[in-house]
């Protein structure tokens, strides 16, 4: 039955990983797109003062920016599914290393209890005073 489990979870980081390759090669791919835009609005600058007419170089600075912010959009999108998927096959690969070892890459947080010899942080009554002094003020009886 544990192998089973593991054999799921490493089934599910394979894909993830595949999936994060995937989307890190369309990322790099819109990064090149963009460096081509670039040399485009190089090209159509040159076009436009050899032709001396402005109206080349506002058009194709419109086109062009345009499409290079499209561009943006889509390889941070990618990007964003890149991270996503391999978050994805961290988590898969820290269940699988619980079932077999019995421990976890996260924090347990055995550090932040408190036993009874242990004063409680300063923050703690820092935060508490203003609310001691409200509650003292509405008091009846009291001045």
């Amino acid at each position: 039955m544990e192998q089973d489990i593991i054999n799921d979870y490493t089934r599910r980081a394979s894909f993830a990983k595949e999936e994060a390759d995937k989307f890190k090669k369309l990322s790099n791919e819109y990064s090149l797109y963009r460096l081509v835009v670039f040399g485009l609005f190089i090209i159509s600058v040159y076009i436009a003062a050899e032709a001396d007419n402005i109206y080349i170089a506002v058009f194709s600075l419109i086109v062009l920016i345009t499409w290079f912010s499209w561009l943006v959009k889509k390889q941070s999108h990618f990007e964003t599914l890149t991270n996503y998927f391999l978050d994805i096959k961290k988590v898969n690969e820290n269940e699988i290393g619980s079932i077999q070892s019995q421990a976890n890459m996260y924090d347990n947080g055995a550090g932040l209890l408190m036993t009874s010899t242990t004063m409680p942080p300063t923050w703690i009554f820092l935060a508490m005073a203003p609310c001691s002094n409200w509650l003292t003020a509405q008091q009846p009886g009291r001045a």
